[in-house]
């Protein structure tokens, strides 16, 4: 399959795209990017959160958007984000492993 970038294209031979719900997407990164409590300020992790959600609502979402899509086009295997990660890796594993049999 050609790849969209030719030149690091040419060295993949399986592309899996990890289809996540943006929802889900944003809300693994708020929870990434909070604070654990006493760590910073109150206000400083409010503005911060504020600044986040502006972003995405603001113009970020749709690149998200126009990013899955390009994406999901020209991939050798689509998974659903929200399967653990032990979930992704056996489905991974499974289909390199065929690969290499034929």
């Amino acid at each position: 399959m050609e790849r969209a970038h030719l030149d690091s294209g040419q060295f993949i031979d399986l592309l899996v795209f990890i289809d996540t719900p943006l929802d889900v997407a944003m809300a693994r990164r708020l929870l990434r990017d909070i604070p654990r409590v006493g760590t910073h300020n109150t206000e400083e992790t409010n503005r911060g959160l504020r600044a986040d959600v502006s972003s995405y609502l603001d113009g970020a979402r749709a690149l998200y958007v126009d990013h899955q899509e390009r994406v999901r086009r020209d991939c050798d295997l689509v998974l659903d984000g929200c399967l653990t990660v032990d979930e992704l890796a056996i489905t991974i594993y499974a289909r390199v492993a065929a690969d290499n049999t034929t």
